[in-house]
């Protein structure tokens, strides 16, 4: 399943069990490993907003818990689209848990895609290696 086809309609449809009362900004998001595994995660707002998580980090715990270790492609779908990208914790995350060659690629609603990399989004980021 990783076509980039075959991951837009899965982001398309898991939009809807995005938990977003407050904002009304569901975001879904498939982060794929080493073994070209995707693994999915959505938004989960909290009445608390710093308390609420990131599609973004669903997907990356989904990925650890599969047993994935590093993230080689990681994908994003919002809606309303505003063409998403990661927020800034989440650019932390992916700085950790991506591979080298990190793409990052956000889909509009049309299935659209514009792709990243880490360092254009997190240039200067805090990283260890």
């Amino acid at each position: 399943m990783t076509k980039q086809t075959d991951i837009f309609a899965a982001l398309k449809s898991l939009l809807a069990r995005a938990h977003a009362p407050y904002s009304g900004f569901r975001v879904a998001a498939a982060a794929v490993d080493e073994g070209d595994e995707p693994h999915f995660g959505v938004n989960v707002e909290n009445q608390s907003y710093p308390v609420g998580t990131c599609a973004e980090a669903g997907a990356l715990s989904a990925l650890r818990v599969a047993g994935g270790m590093t993230v080689k492609r990681l994908y994003l779908l919002s809606e309303p689209d505003y063409g998403v990208v990661p927020c800034g914790a989440c650019r932390q995350r992916l700085a950790e848990l991506g591979a080298p060659d990190l793409a990052i690629i956000t889909f509009d609603a049309a299935g659209n895609e514009k792709t990243y990399t880490l360092e254009e989004l997190f240039p200067h980021g805090f990283r260890f290696r």
